[in-house]
């Protein structure tokens, strides 16, 4: 378990934090043993389940999002949001599209469902650029117009080029680098993608039944629906 791979210091930081407790983890039976009042075993039970989260698996253009966004405090960060949201804290993965969620069973379900509704919004599509422009396709640079764009890019060992994030995003994000890529030239952000974006994540805190978000509730999730399939367009 991650308890048991942290070993004793772990263990000694539980005690040292936690006045009138004793723990020990018994290696045989690989189980914890807590001893103290049910005040100081609860705030055990709680340092534990901080400890050890659990690994969800996301898709590739969920994972690029959250990993755009990853140091973002603004409202269109979505682990941010729900980090605030859920007290649940989120890991994300670098080597794979995972992210751990550290916290308490109620806050982990939270966040949970809260990326689940973040994984049916989000989208990856490939450029519709002739194979001969890209091989010049510089991708430090396009990668600093995607986060201009609020999207990502990567490209793949076939040579193509896609676009992750939301798909409102995504949607409209796409022909200004096909024209980038193209044409050149120094493309203007679209000031509607960081609207769609944030308004993306307020609607999903919306159906979380996270409502303190800007005062939305959940009934304003429809019309926000709405709203980004307009803009989008």
């Amino acid at each position: 378990s991650g308890f048991h791979r942290r070993g004793r210091r772990k263990l000694r930081e539980i005690e040292e934090g936690i006045p009138d407790c004793h723990v020990k983890f018994e290696k045989a039976n690989a189980c914890l043993m807590v001893s103290g009042s049910l005040e100081a075993i609860e705030m055990v039970r709680f340092r534990v389940e901080c400890m050890t989260g659990p690994r969800k698996r996301l898709s590739v253009a969920t994972w690029a999002e959250m990993m755009r966004t990853r140091m973002s405090q603004d409202q269109g960060a979505m682990v941010a949001e729900i980090q605030r949201l859920t007290g649940c804290r989120l890991h994300i993965e670098r080597g794979s599209a995972e992210v751990r969620l550290f916290g308490p069973d109620d806050s982990v379900a939270q966040a949970d469902q809260m990326l689940d509704r973040f994984e049916a919004m989000c989208s990856e599509i490939d450029l519709n650029v002739p194979t001969a422009f890209l091989p010049h396709a510089n991708m430090e640079v396009l990668g600093r117009v995607a986060q201009d764009l609020c999207v990502s890019c990567r490209m793949t060992e076939d040579r193509r080029v896609w676009i992750m994030g939301f798909e409102a995003a995504v949607t409209l994000a796409k022909p200004i680098m096909e024209r980038y890529i193209l044409e050149g030239g120094n493309p203007a952000p679209d000031s509607r993608i960081a609207q769609l974006v944030e308004e993306a994540v307020q609607m999903i805190c919306a159906q979380s039944g996270q409502t303190d978000l800007g005062g939305l509730e959940y009934e304003e999730a429809a019309e926000l629906v709405e709203k980004l399939g307009r803009l989008a367009m």
